[in-house]
């Protein structure tokens, strides 16, 4: 039981990074070929940058 509990959390945790970062929109698109197709966050690697990008937005609009 315990180990299905860590499964779950997971799971939630992790749809909850994702919604975050799509609603703010805090990620790039490259197709396959390389070119740029929706850039959103310059130069910035993907990966947890992102996710921090995301609520570093969420913050300063909640600050106003």
């Amino acid at each position: 039981m315990q180990a299905f509990s860590v499964d779950i959390d997971t799971l939630v945790i992790c749809s909850a990074t994702a919604f975050i970062i799509l609603i703010t929109g805090m990620y790039n698109v490259e197709s396959p070929d390389g070119m740029v197709i929706l850039n959103n966050i310059g130069e910035t690697e993907a990966g947890s940058s992102n996710a921090q990008l995301a609520i570093e937005t969420v913050e300063k609009t909640i600050s106003l």
